[in-house]
This record gives structure tokens, C-alpha cells and sequence, in this order.
């Protein structure tokens, strides 16, 4: 059986990402309005796997995120490891992190029955630490500095240090976009329901680089960005974010460039 991690607020571990780099979070906070999830903060900066940065330095980088999840189960199946512990800095900050989600259901107190309710007029937004309140629609200024209330597995958590956006399907991303680091290749695929035409994406960023669309007749029309248009159609122009991405929409680089290669043919 393996050995169990005692786990602490200040207490530092990292992320070994894809064999390519790690990241570093530090254990910040409980929530008890939350399940009892553990606040994180995760730092931006990415070190070589040989990196050994002391706890100051790791600390002392920007902050990227907040979130919330359970640390024990990632520490266990090797998600991330605990590399020490440190002052917790600009604890002043914590108090400013808002977490919201819409919500589809309400409860009518008088006679406990759940009825449905449109959950982009039914934001419940909360501080860290206190309870959540019904702000109806949710302000314009907070769709780019509020974070999703839940406690997210570390799957999730370690795919948001990834690509920057967690992969969750939620109607938090339909008012809330997804953001992907800079470098961060993602790979989509959306069906256009009225002429039965699949489309699939290659983003860079936030932007559309390649696109394979696979017309009813089997025919593939290839884009790219050095060349946007062919046969009447154009390369998706918008940003990432602006979908709404299903998890089950999200595609592996090997599922995409096999498509790529089959448009190929008969060019």
C-alpha cells in the first residue's frame, strides 16, 4: 500500500507534465463551503524536469490560477508530488477570488420541490471560503476573473496547467471562454447539424491554424492559414473560447492529423 501524503496549507508540489515539464502549485486554503476542497494556487512559470527551483522562487512567480480540488487522490495515483513547504505570500489576495456557476435547478424552501430555471439568469457567486448568492445574469466584469465553483478532479487540474482550460463540459463555458495558453496546440471537432458537415479544428492558442471539413459526399476540404480559402469555404475565424466545447468535442493530435492525411487524397 502506498505510503500516505500528510498534506498542510503551505505545503508546495509539482506536476510533471507529459515528460516535457513541470509546473508547481501550493495548498493554500480550505474550503468549507465547498465540500471541503482544497484551495490551490498554481504558478505559471514551467521548468525543465531537471529543475530543482528552491520554494521562494516557485512562490514568488505569478500566480495562474485558482482552483479547487482534493490533493490525497492526486498524490496518489502520481498526479503531482509534494517538494516542500513555504510561507503562503499576499495571503490578502485569497480573500478576492470569486467563484461562480450557473445553475439549472432550483428549490422552493416552503415545500423542498425542484423545478428547472434558466441557468444563465441563475449565477451563484460566492468568495472563497463563504456562501453563494444569486446575482441573476452574471456582471460583464466579473466573465473574465471568475472561477468555476467545484471541486475538480486532478485530471481536470493538471489538463487546466496543460492548456491552460479545463476540458469540463459546463454552462460556465458558455458565458465564461476558455482561454488556452499561447503555445497550446487544441484539437476539435464540431458537426454542422443542417447540411451534416463535420468540421475539425487545430488551434493554436486561441486561434484556428488548420481545419479539415468532411462534407456529406466524403469529399475533405483542407485549411490553413496560409491559405484560408477554397471552394467556399473559409478558415474558422473566431477564437477558441467562443465555443462552448463539449469534452467529447475535444480530439487527440493523432485522431486529428489522421483526418488531415485523408483530405490528402485525390489532391
Amino acid at each position: 500500500m502506498a505510503k500516505r501524503t500528510v498534506t498542510r496549507i503551505g505545503d508546495i508540489f509539482c506536476a510533471e507534465i507529459d515528460n516535457e515539464y513541470k509546473c508547481y502549485f501550493q495548498y493554500v486554503g480550505k474550503d468549507t463551503y465547498q465540500l471541503g476542497g482544497a484551495l490551490i494556487r498554481v504558478f505559471r512559470k514551467r521548468y525543465p524536469l531537471d529543475a530543482n527551483p528552491s520554494m521562494d522562487d516557485i512562490t514568488a512567480d505569478e500566480v495562474a490560477f485558482y482552483t479547487l480540488t482534493y490533493i490525497q487522490p492526486g498524490t496518489y495515483d502520481n498526479a503531482w508530488y509534494k517538494v516542500g513547504k513555504a510561507p503562503i505570500r499576499n495571503e490578502e489576495a485569497l480573500k478576492d477570488i470569486i467563484f461562480g456557476n450557473p445553475r439549472r435547478y432550483m428549490t422552493d424552501m416552503a415545500t423542498l420541490d425542484t423545478y428547472d430555471v434558466n441557468p444563465l439568469e441563475h449565477w451563484f457567486v460566492r468568495y472563497f471560503n463563504c456562501y453563494a448568492v444569486d446575482l441573476g445574469v452574471l456582471p460583464e466584469k466579473l466573465k473574465t476573473s471568475v472561477e468555476w465553483d467545484s471541486v475538480h478532479p486532478y485530471s481536470e487540474v493538471v489538463d487546466r496547467m496543460r492548456y491552460g482550460y479545463f476540458k469540463a463540459t459546463g454552462f460556465f463555458y458558455t458565458v465564461v471562454k476558455r482561454i488556452p495558453w499561447p503555445d497550446v496546440h487544441s484539437y476539435t471537432m464540431s458537426k454542422n447539424i443542417e447540411n451534416g458537415e463535420m468540421h475539425y479544428y487545430h488551434f493554436l492558442g486561441n486561434v484556428a491554424v488548420r481545419e479539415a471539413i468532411v462534407r456529406p459526399d466524403g469529399k475533405i476540404i483542407r485549411l490553413i492559414g496560409s491559405n484560408p480559402e477554397r471552394d467556399g469555404y473559409r478558415l474558422y475565424s473566431r477564437d477558441f473560447g467562443d465555443i462552448n466545447w463539449h469534452y467529447l468535442d475535444f480530439l487527440t493530435r493523432e485522431e486529428f492529423e489522421s483526418m488531415w492525411e485523408l483530405g490528402k487524397i485525390g489532391q
